[in-house]
């Protein structure tokens, strides 16, 4: 302190020449240091520098490098040394983005301490398994607060232009080793204001039925979300089964009975309890459309070709002839390899086998195992045979197994059968739509970067892809399927062609029976609102809304003024309610709109979005005096959207901004269980896991992952990126030394939540 003030008392020419001469020391202290391991940090100073050398060297923990720096000195209570917070967050993530049983992780302790600390940890620097466990639950506890806290404060405010945001919920369930568990998650935001998803839990399911889902669903919001945030619950995105349609009703109305009494502390925000600007609130819902694409393609195949009768491994059946491919292989993968190399000898082709498994449920898995199959069936071998009918008959004669001489044997001939190999041109060709739809499910959105959240986006998709496809489908079989149709004619015997054209149709037919569910959900209220981001039909049903509100309204919502559409031209039948009005682009809407069920909601979600408050009326004045313009996807047209209507796209993306546009991330958490679910591990841990690798440590992934191309150049060089060989496979988040190093960045910044000043710890 004496020094300092010295220091200060001096003049700035003469300050200058002590701080270069301090400097000039300090640096030539450090550069006589041998081996740089006690270095002080830029911002150490070299007295605290000084003290914190002379208590390593009073230290009694015998040490010839570092000691442990994951102990406090002491406990409060006792003189035992005590694990650090910071510490017991970075064991966390070791546990738990590397999958390491706790049991194994000492092991790994002891030998990273010999490696970096030279020395072999001694027994009072060890942890106990219940003291790593309980640090492990705490830490959740405090990311949750945290979570919470920054989900709160974006729900409870308004949207630029005064909208009122809310958050959903997304479940699903599944069996893992005989116990049913309830995958539960909720939308919020991450660090940048994008919509993500939260991990509620993963608890074994009360019951099956939709009234106990719903009962585990407001459990878990009561334990887990501030009850103010909870009040901006809007509803549900499920598959489509009956149990999950029960669930996503009974789950809203829950929550809305929990809620009814929470009032804002503002007396003038819009939403109280549970109305909002002045009415009850309905739920806002969406049945999986991802779902209904894949059931689509299952009913189409199982209506062309039947379904597989369990049991039956012999049945003449494209998909079991699928599955004993991959069985002939699993018998003895090295021999299996050997057939296929022997019979493709003299040729220039090359095939690794693999094994294959036909799925029931699809998710495309059939599909891209028909194209291998049919890749296979085009290779031919020097006798000019395909070479997979080769391989099953030379496998079935060099085998050892007996069985897997006989599948070999039935590999060879239904693989020589033209009725069984159309079936895999329909596959294939299905396949190529189903790739694109999955394609657009898994990937982020214009305005978002987490998969899932595109539900500004999904109706374009389905009206300018989804539909257009199907339609195709069943109006012009052969232009859609020329693969399928070419084999017929070409390969299958005559008196069995009309036969596989049938089948071909009543497939088509099924899967797109199956897709009116899609179209009839897009078409419905809530989510028909979505259209109105799509410039082809928003002119068109934005005034086909006004006509059927306003000819239904008591109260006129917007005046007769100029600028607005002469609403005045439509007038209602009052003995049937129906709108008087001739054949015009806006009469397909109005006739989907006019149904009194229909009329009901959309005059309800008009007012409950915010539609009819003072900012938005000139966006949709503009709009409702637009005409139709082509939707060109590859412009992006959500940004093109608000730019032309700010006021009307932040109303829309206040309600469906937070919104799951599919539950593909509930059937991605019970993947996660049935590979990383150890035996006797508390439910409470696992919850805990899968709560961090979701919420904490996929968020710092996915910021490697986008500096995947990025390697660190030396002073002087040009930064190098992968090669464009590389750029077709999918991005890792540590391979490079770029993304380790940011890992490293990344786990020094989350320690500052977790350092006392930031936990203000409570006695």
């Amino acid at each position: 302190v004496n020094l300092r003030n010295e220091v200060e008392s001096l003049g700035s020419r003469r300050k200058e020449s002590v701080i270069r001469s301090v400097t000039l020391v300090r640096n030539i202290l450090i550069d006589s240091m041998p081996d740089k391991l006690f270095c002080p940090s830029p911002n150490q100073s070299l007295n605290d520098w000084l003290h914190d050398g002379r208590a390593y060297s009073a230290s009694t923990i015998p040490s010839t490098r570092l000691p442990p720096c994951n102990y406090l000195k002491s406990n409060i209570t006792n003189d035992k040394p005590e694990l650090k917070t910071e510490a017991a967050s970075l064991m966390r993530h070791i546990i738990f983005a590397h999958r390491i049983p706790l049991h194994n992780f000492f092991d790994l302790m002891q030998c990273f301490s010999v490696l970096l600390l030279g020395r072999s940890l001694t027994e009072d620097e060890f942890s106990s398994g219940y003291t790593i466990t309980r640090h492990i639950l705490r830490l959740d506890g405090i990311d949750w607060h945290f979570e919470m806290k920054s989900c709160t404060e974006y729900f409870t405010t308004l949207s630029q232009y005064g909208f009122v945001r809310y958050l959903y919920s997304s479940s699903d369930d599944s069996e893992h080793r005989k116990v049913n568990r309830h995958a539960l998650a909720i939308s919020s935001i991450d660090n940048n204001k994008f919509a993500c998803y939260k991990i509620l839990t993963v608890m074994p399911a009360t019951g099956k039925d939709g009234d106990a889902c719903a009962d585990s669903n407001l459990n878990a919001f009561k334990i887990l979300i501030p009850r103010r945030a909870l009040a901006h619950y809007g509803g549900s995105v499920t598959d489509n089964a009956s149990a999950a349609v029960a669930e996503r009703r009974l789950t809203f109305d829950k929550v809305m009975a929990y809620i009814k009494d929470e009032r804002h502390p503002n007396p003038t925000f819009p939403l109280q309890g549970d109305h909002v600007f002045g009415i009850k609130r309905k739920i806002v819902d969406l049945g999986d459309g991802f779902h209904i694409d894949n059931l689509g393609l299952t009913h189409a195949i199982n209506k062309a070709y039947g379904s597989v009768e369990r049991g039956s491994h012999s049945q003449c059946h494209h998909r079991q002839a699928m599955q004993s491919v991959g069985d002939c292989h699993g018998f003895d993968p090295v021999r299996s390899q050997q057939a296929m190399d022997h019979v493709l000898e003299g040729t220039n082709h090359k095939v690794v086998l693999t094994k294959i498994k036909e799925n029931q449920l699809r998710w495309l898995q059939n599909g891209r195992h028909s194209t291998k199959l049919l890749y296979m069936l085009d290779l031919k071998t020097v006798s000019g045979n395909p070479c997979l009918v080769e391989y099953g008959m030379r496998l079935a004669n060099t085998a050892k197994n007996s069985l897997q001489q006989r599948i070999a044997k039935e590999v060879a001939i239904w693989f020589s059968m033209p009725t069984i190999l159309v079936a895999y041109y329909f596959e294939d060709e299905l396949k190529v739509y189903f790739e694109i739809t999955m394609r657009w499910n898994s990937a982020a959105g214009e305005l978002s970067r987490s998969p899932g959240f595109r539900m500004l986006e999904i109706q374009p998709f389905f009206r300018n892809f989804v539909q257009p496809w199907w339609n195709k489908a069943k109006i012009d079989p052969k232009g859609t399927f020329p693969k399928t149709f070419k084999y017929i004619e070409d390969h299958v015997p005559a008196d069995k062609k009309e036969l596989k054209r049938k089948q071909v149709v009543a497939g088509i037919n099924a899967g797109y029976n199956e897709m009116l569910k899609m179209h009839k959900q897009s078409n419905s209220c809530p989510i028909v609102f979505l259209l109105l981001v799509d410039p082809s039909c928003a002119p068109n049903l934005l005034r086909a809304m006004l006509i059927v509100i306003q000819a239904h309204e008591h109260d006129r919502i917007f005046p007769t003024v100029e600028g607005w559409p002469n609403l005045d031209l439509y007038s209602v039948d009052n003995d049937d309610d129906s709108i008087n009005v001739e054949q015009s682009p806006e009469s397909v809407w109005i006739e989907i709109l006019n149904t009194e069920q229909q009329r009901i909601l959309l005059c309800h979600y008009f007012h409950q979005f915010g539609f009819h408050i003072d900012c938005i009326k000139a966006d949709l004045q503009q709009m409702s005096n637009a005409e139709p313009t082509p939707f060109l996807a590859e412009e992006k047209p959500l940004t093109t959207f608000k730019e032309s209507y700010p006021v009307l796209f932040d109303a829309l993306n206040a309600v469906f901004g937070t919104m799951m546009s599919n539950s593909r991330f509930m059937e991605q958490i019970h993947g996660f269980l049935r590979n990383d679910l150890p035996l006797q591990e508390a439910y409470s841990i696992t919850d805990a896991k899968r709560r961090y690798i979701s919420n904490v440590e996929y968020l710092y992934r996915r910021e490697r992952r986008e500096d995947s191309n990025k390697i660190v150049a030396k002073p002087g060089k040009a930064k190098r990126y992968r090669p464009k060989s590389h750029h077709n496979s999918a991005p890792k988040h540590n391979r490079t030394k770029y993304q380790i190093q940011n890992l490293g960045k990344q786990l020094l910044h989350r320690l500052k939540r977790y350092s006392p000043s930031s936990i203000k710890l409570k006695n």
